[in-house]
């Protein structure tokens, strides 16, 4: 038996995000990063998954840009679980949660 399986991919933008070469996603939540480095997040932040006090925002609606200590460049990996973030750099692993 031959099984044919066909997906159909929908692709979106995302408001005010441009130039995206890397996406991460969690339960409820995404990560993305964009060709020069700038890091955007957006959904549950429930336990600070996406570095933003989770007792201001407990859910991130639109996209949030977040800026770590050190500039992430375009060769770093966005990881992302269950419910946390982490971004992979050539020098260390820079968790994002607060």
């Amino acid at each position: 038996m031959i099984l044919i399986l066909y997906i159909h991919v929908h692709i979106f933008s995302v408001p005010g995000v441009k130039d995206v070469c890397s996406v991460a996603c969690g339960q409820q939540h995404t990560l993305v990063m964009t060709s020069n480095g700038r890091i955007f997040v957006w959904g549950s932040n429930k336990h600070g998954q996406l570095g933003v006090d989770p007792t201001v925002h407990s859910v991130i609606v639109t996209p949030k840009e977040i800026v770590l200590p050190q500039q992430p460049d375009a060769g770093c990996i966005l990881l992302s679980g269950w419910t946390h973030a982490a971004i992979l750099t050539g020098f260390c692993i820079q968790s994002i949660c607060i």
